[in-house]
């Protein structure tokens, strides 16, 4: 499984969540927080591949939001090695 996330497409973080909604499916309670994004990422065991295009542009867009996203990627990557993350 994998999902995309391109800086140059997200300008907010409604934008951040239905990219994301689009790509992997999520349960009808998702609060479009990042709690609510780690506890649903950690219950995919099957493994995700995620890839963060224009990071630059991601962070510009979302500020100190999207330092935080990534940092959540980082830690998913960490607690379960199934995961990959990939930053262009």
């Amino acid at each position: 499984m994998e999902l995309k996330i391109d800086g140059n497409l997200i300008k907010s973080q409604d934008a951040l969540y239905a990219a994301i909604k689009e790509q992997i499916s999520l349960p009808d309670h998702f609060g479009n927080n990042l709690d609510a994004l780690w506890d649903a990422l950690t219950e995919i065991n099957s493994g995700i591949t995620i890839i963060i295009n224009n990071k630059v542009k991601l962070k510009e867009n979302l500020g100190e939001y999207g330092d935080k996203l990534i940092k959540l990627f980082h830690d998913l990557i960490n607690e379960n090695n199934a995961h990959k993350l990939l930053i262009k």
